[in-house]
């Protein structure tokens, strides 16, 4: 039988103190906290991975690429053009997939029973943000309402519609336990003219989500948002 450890407060805090790095421009770097499925001990396994930004924008690019949003946001008209600004569905921050090592089988036994694979399991980072918490952050209304919140509130840049600028941005985005929008960023290549600032602006203030939930508690968290500039 698999059970999954749960880290002490202290342990994490301890690995914070220590392992508080910084992200270059190029390079994506996570420091991730997991959790294995040993029943004897509580493990505390530090996973320093650099990512190169060109993998972590491939990788939001294809589960954006298989996502499907439950309605469109209609055009509206700009500067003699139609435009629309639409969201998708949350994608699992980077950290939860490209930074979980393989699995590893336990070592050999002398027994007959067969050996057991360890599964490595990441849960949160060393801040505290939760990757795949037991109740995902939610917009206050659901995905309609935040649609509805990007259209009345996000102007599509008037020199990207001139240059005809459009594409997917990804919007990382990190919630504290009280649903509070902490801050926004944005990995791979970026769409010129003001696309990043301003999707960052509308969702740095927009209204507290309800917060991600885990044993049944408020905790801190971070998902990713595909958004859509789209001109016809």
């Amino acid at each position: 039988m698999q059970t999954r450890q749960v880290l002490s407060f202290g342990m994490a805090m301890a690995l914070l103190a220590s392992c508080n790095q910084s992200a270059s421009d190029s390079t994506v770097k996570t420091d991730t906290l997991v959790v294995t499925d040993t029943v004897t001990k509580t493990e505390l396994v530090t996973v320093p991975t650099p990512i190169d930004s060109a993998t972590v924008f491939a990788y939001y690019a294809k589960a954006h690429s298989a996502s499907k949003s439950s309605h469109q946001v209609a055009h509206k008209s700009k500067k003699g053009k139609m435009v629309r600004v639409d969201s998708y569905e949350p994608v699992v921050h980077h950290d939860a997939e490209l930074a979980t090592p393989a699995p590893t089988p336990a070592p050999a036994s002398t027994d007959t029973k067969p050996a057991e694979t360890k599964e490595t399991v990441v849960v949160y980072d060393v801040q505290m943000y939760y990757f795949k918490p037991d109740e995902k952050a939610s917009f206050p209304g659901g995905e309609k309402a935040f649609d509805e919140y990007l259209s009345k509130n996000l102007e599509y840049p008037d020199e990207a519609i001139d240059k005809i600028i459009e594409g997917t941005i990804f919007a990382l985005v990190y919630l504290d336990e009280k649903g509070k929008v902490e801050k926004v960023e944005f990995p791979g290549d970026q769409l010129k003219y003001g696309l990043q600032k301003e999707a960052r602006r509308v969702l740095e203030g927009s209204p507290n989500w309800n917060p991600a939930k885990h044993a049944g508690v408020p905790v801190k968290s971070k998902f990713t948002i595909p958004i859509v500039y789209e001109i016809k």
